[in-house]
């Protein structure tokens, strides 16, 4: 995996995640989400709904 150092300011790369929506599992790409001009607020819950 290729490091990327982003700086204030910079695009996000574009990348796609798995995604749970409306009870399915669907893929999701930053560049979809984006298109349009909205804007898009990224989280990232680490081990949220683990037992551990």
């Amino acid at each position: 995996m290729e490091k990327t150092l982003l700086r204030p300011g910079d695009a996000a790369p574009d990348f796609t995640v798995m995604a749970a929506r409306e009870g399915e599992i669907v893929q999701l790409d930053l560049g979809a989400l984006l298109a349009g001009n909205r804007g898009v607020v990224l989280t990232s819950y680490v081990l949220d709904f683990t037992g551990g």
